[in-house]
C-alpha cells in the first residue's frame, strides 16, 4: 500500500495520542534501570584515572591495592587484546594516556568504599609530554605536539569537503560579500541517570547487563577486547534506559567490568561518579566555523564558503565517519550555485569528543543561521523573507545533487512565525526581540534492523527487535505501528524488549536509537514482518478452512471473509495442542514473520563532496525555532519568553509523544544557547565538572515551549512517518541569539550567550557610537 493511500485513510492506532507503554512503572518507581540491578555476591569496581593530559605509562604497581582484603582483583591495559587506533581508546591505556581522566587501572572490591580509597594504592609512575589542548593549535604547522598520526596528517583526525562550482566566478558575480566567523563551545550529554554495567561470570559464559544504546555494539567490543568467542557472551540492555542523547555507548567500561568479572569468576557492578560522566566519556564537539556568503541586491545566494575546525578531544568513537554531517547540514536546506566546504576533526589532549544529539548539526546551525540574519540585515531584508526566497522547496536538488524528498520548511518557519509576538515590551531596563532559524536533521542510511512478528497460542502477537527506549516512547511507537498494520487491538501487542531488554543472543540485527533511525528502520521492518505473519496466518487459515487465500484476510484476531469482514477463525484456533507437550501449529510448528528493511544507498563522492545518487540519506527532518527574548540593557540578562519549534515528522505515530520530543529538544537547545560550558583550565583539567558549576536548564528556567507538529509524509516512512528525535534542538540557539541581536542589536558570535558576553558586547558597542 502506497504512502498516500496510508495517508488518505482515517487510520486505527498510528496517529492517535497514547500514553506510553512504560508510563505506570516510571510514575510508581518501579521500572527498573542498571543503577539498581544488585546480583548475589557482587563486587564493586572503580578505576584509576590519569591526572595528566598527556604522558608515558612508566609503569602500575597494585601490589599494596592487592594486599587489602576486600580487593579481589585489578586489571590494567595489559589484560585487553587491543591493537592502537586513533578511532577507538583501548578500555584502558597501555602505554600512554592522551587526556586527564583516561583510565590506567581499575579494580573489584567487596564494597564500593572500600574500591574507591584503594585506588590510592595503585601506583602509577608517568613520564609526562607536551600537551595540546586547543584544535587551531593542534592544526598549526608544524604541530606543537603529536597526538595521532592519520591519513589525513598529523593530529587530523578525519576531513571532508564540498567542492561545486567556480568560487571566485560566483563572489564576482555578487553584489554583497559578508564573512563572519562563529564559535561553539564544549557541554556535556548529561543523561540524569548515572553511567554503569553490570557483568555475571558463569562457568559457561559470561553476561553483561548494559544501561545503553546497543547491546549489538557492546557484545562485539568486549568480544574483541577479551578475545572472547560470540557463543561465550551475552549482553543484555535493560528495558529501560533513561536519557541517552548520544553517550551511553560506552563500550570501554562494559569490557572493564568483563575483565574483572573473568579474573574474580564473580559479578561485577561498575558506575561511575557525576564527576567521572563530567570528565571522562565524551562531550559536543566545540566548533569555529567561517562562513563567506556572496548575495545577489534581490536576495538570492550565489556563492558560500566553510571552514569548519572541529575539536575532536583524544579519540575519535565513531565520530570521525559522522563529520560527514557537516556537509549534510549545510546542504539541504538552502540552494546555492557555487559552493565550497572544508571542514576538519582534529585531536587535542581532552576528553574525547563523541556524537551528541544531531552531531555536528547544532554548531553547524548555529553559525549558517546566525548568519543568515546578518546577511539579511545587509541587504536591508526582512530575515523571514531571506528565508523564504533561498530554501529548497520538495523534490528540488541540493547544491550536492541530492533530491530532497517530503520537506516544507516553508510551512515549519511559518507556523513558528505565526505564534510569535512582536509588540514592544514597555521597560526602559528590558528590551524585547523576536528571532527566527532553520534546519534539518538527516538520517544515516545503510542501517539495517530486522524483526519477527510471532503469533502466540492465545492469538496475540510478540514483536522482536533490537529496540533501545531513550525516553523517545519507541516501545509505544513500533506497537502502534504493529497493531495498525496486523489491525489488531494494541492490547493484544507485546514488544519483547519493553518486557526484557534487547538481548545479543536473539541476534537480531540492529543499531538502537542513535541518528533518529529506530522509527523509521524498525518501524518499516515490523511492517514487513506483520505482513509476513499474516501471509502465513492466512496461508494455514486457507487449508484449515478449505477456502482460496485470495477470498480471506486477518483482522482484530480472527482470520475473516475478505468481502464482508465475518469472522471464521479465531488466531488461536490455529494451534494443536498435546498433553504435557505444549501448543504448536501444525506443519509450521510456530508461526514467524520476519521482516528486513535496509536501504544500501550510495556514499558520497569523496573527490567533490557530491551525491552520487538522488538519495545518499535515508531521509531529512525539517525544523524551525523561534524564540522571543528580553535583554536587560544594563546588566546583559537574557529571559527566554517564549520559545516556539516546528518539526516536520512525515507523520506523527503518537502526537503527544512527538510534543514531548520537542519540548525536550527546544529545553536542550537552550541550554546550548545560553548557560551550559565545560571550561577546561591550562592544565587539561575540566573545572566545573558537578552540577553545581555546570549550569544546564532547570525546571524554573524553561520558557513557555509551544511545539508544532508539521506533516509532510515521506514515501519510504513506516505510515509517512520519519525520525525526528535530533531536530528539536538545531535552530533553538540561533534564534536566540538572532532574537538577541534583534532587541539590542548587538551580534554574538560565540556560545553560550551568558550575561557577561551580551553585557561586554553592548558596552562595546556604545564605545563604538
Amino acid at each position: 500500500m502506497s504512502v498516500q493511500k496510508y495517508w488518505a485513510e482515517e487510520l486505527l492506532w498510528c496517529g492517535k495520542r497514547l500514553t506510553k507503554l512504560d508510563a505506570k512503572e516510571k510514575v510508581r518507581g518501579e521500572a527498573l534501570y542498571i543503577n539498581d540491578l544488585k546480583l548475589p555476591n557482587m563486587l564493586y569496581a572503580k578505576v584509576k584515572r590519569s591526572p595528566y593530559p598527556h604522558a608515558m605509562i612508566k609503569s602500575v604497581n597494585a601490589e599494596k591495592a592487592l594486599r587489602l582484603k576486600l580487593v579481589k582483583a585489578v586489571v590494567t591495559g595489559r589484560d585487553f587484546y587491543y591493537t592502537y587506533t586513533p578511532e577507538w581508546p583501548p578500555p584502558i591505556a597501555v602505554d600512554r594516556v592522551r587526556f586527564v581522566g583516561e583510565a590506567v587501572a581499575a579494580l573489584a572490591a567487596e564494597d564500593e568504599e572500600v574500591a574507591e580509597a584503594a585506588l590510592e594504592e595503585v601506583d602509577v609512575e608517568y613520564e609526562l609530554l607536551p600537551f595540546v589542548l586547543r584544535a587551531e593549535e593542534a592544526l598549526s604547522d608544524p604541530p606543537p605536539i603529536l597526538v595521532h598520526e592519520t591519513k589525513w596528517g598529523r593530529n587530523i583526525a578525519s576531513y571532508v569537503k564540498v567542492r561545486v562550482g567556480d568560487l571566485e566566478k560566483g563572489f564576482e558575480e555578487s553584489d554583497v560579500i559578508v564573512e563572519n566567523t562563529y564559535t561553539t563551545q564544549m557541554v556535556q550529554h548529561l543523561p540524569l541517570g548515572p553511567l554503569a554495567v553490570v557483568s555475571e561470570y558463569t562457568p559457561t559464559h559470561l553476561t553483561v547487563y548494559i544501561g545503553s544504546q546497543n547491546a549489538n555494539d557492546v557484545h562485539e567490543a568486549v568480544c574483541k577486547f577479551l578475545g572472547l568467542p560470540p557463543s561465550s557472551l551475552r549482553v543484555i540492555q535493560m528495558p529501560y534506559v533513561g536519557g541517552w542523547f548520544g553517550m551511553k555507548g560506552d563500550t570501554e567500561l562494559a569490557a572493564i567490568c568483563a575483565a574483572l568479572s573473568l579474573k574474580t569468576k564473580r559479578p561485577v557492578k561498575l558506575q561511575l561518579t557525576r564527576e567521572e560522566i563530567f570528565t571522562t566519556l565524551a562531550v559536543r564537539h566545540p566548533a569555529k566555523i567561517t562562513i563567506k556568503d556572496g548575495v545577489s541586491k534581490e536576495g538570492v545566494l550565489i556563492a558560500r564558503k566553510i571552514y569548519a575546525l572541529f575539536d575532536g578531544g583524544a579519540y575519535a568513537r565513531r565520530s570521525n565517519i559522522l563529520l560527514r554531517n557537516a556537509i549534510y547540514a549545510s546542504t539541504s536546506v538552502y540552494r546555492y550555485k557555487h559552493f565550497w566546504l572544508d571542514a576538519y576533526r582534529v585531536y587535542t589532549n581532552h576528553v574525547p569528543s563523541q556524537n551528541m544529539r544531531a552531531p555536528y548539526g547544532p554548531q553547524m546551525v548555529f553559525a549558517i543561521e546566525s548568519q543568515m540574519d546578518v546577511v539579511a540585515e545587509k541587504l536591508g531584508m526582512d530575515p523571514l523573507e531571506f528565508r523564504l526566497k533561498n530554501f529548497l522547496k520538495d523534490g528540488e536538488k541540493s547544491v550536492i545533487g541530492e533530491r530532497i524528498y517530503n520537506v516544507d520548511y516553508g510551512r515549519c518557519l511559518l507556523e513558528v512565525n505565526k505564534r510569535l509576538s512582536f509588540e514592544e515590551e514597555a521597560s526602559s531596563s528590558w528590551k524585547k526581540g523576536t528571532g527566527v532559524a532553520i534546519g534539518a536533521k538527516w538520517s544515516p542510511a545503510n542501517s539495517p534492523f530486522t524483526a519477527l512478528a510471532r503469533l502466540k497460542s492465545d492469538g496475540k502477537v510478540e514483536i522482536w527487535a533490537h529496540l533501545v527506549d531513550v525516553g523517545e516512547g519507541i516501545y509505544t511507537g513500533i506497537a502502534q505501528i504493529a497493531a495498525q498494520e496486523l489491525k489488531m487491538n494494541i492490547n493484544d501487542i507485546t514488544i519483547i524488549p519493553y518486557n526484557y531488554g534487547a538481548d545479543s543472543l536473539v541476534e537480531l540485527a540492529g543499531t538502537g536509537p542513535s541518528g533518529s533511525r529506530q522509527l523509521y528502520n524498525c518501524g518499516n521492518a515490523v511492517i514487513l514482518a506483520c505482513r509476513d505473519l499474516r501471509k502465513k496466518i492466512i496461508r494455514l487459515a486457507s487449508k484449515l478452512l478449505s477456502k482460496a487465500e485470495g477470498d480471506l484476510d486477518f483482522e482484530e484476531g480472527y482470520v475473516v471473509e475478505a468481502k464482508n469482514g465475518s469472522k471464521l477463525l479465531h488466531a488461536s484456533e490455529l494451534f494443536k495442542e498435546v498433553p504435557h507437550a505444549g501448543k504448536f501449529v501444525k506443519d509450521e510448528g510456530v508461526l514467524i514473520g520476519w521482516g528486513l528493511w535496509y536501504e544500501a544507498l550510495p556514499e558520497l563522492d569523496k573527490e567533490y563532496g557530491t551525491a552520487v545518487a538522488d538519495r545518499v540519506v535515508a531521509f531529512y527532518t525539517p525544523t524551525a525555532a523561534g524564540a522571543e527574548v528580553l535583554v536587560n540593557v544594563e546588566t546583559g540578562e537574557v529571559k527566554v519568553e517564549k520559545l516556539v519549534v516546528a518539526v516536520d515528522v512525515g507523520r506523527a505515530i503518537n502526537p503527544a509523544l512527538v510534543e514531548t520530543q520537542i519540548i525536550g529538544g527546544a529545553i536542550m537547545g537552550l541550554g546550548y544557547a545560553l548557560s551550559e560550558e565545560l571550561v577546561l583550565n591550562e592544565s587539561g583539567w575540566i573545572i566545573n565538572p558537578n552540577l553545581t558549576d555546570y549550569k544546564p536548564p532547570y525546571p524554573l528556567d524553561a520558557p513557555v515551549v509551544v511545539p508544532v507538529t508539521v506533516e509532510t509524509p515521506y514515501f519510504t516512512g513506516p505510515f509517512g512517518a520519519r525520525g525526528m528525535g535530533e531536530a528539536p534542538i538545531l535552530a533553538v540557539a540561533p534564534a536566540i541569539a538572532n532574537a538577541i541581536y534583534n532587541a539590542v542589536k548587538v551580534r554574538l558570535r560565540e556560545l553560550p550567550l551568558t550575561r557577561e558576553r551580551v553585557f561586554w558586547a553592548m558596552q562595546e558597542k556604545l564605545r563604538g557610537q
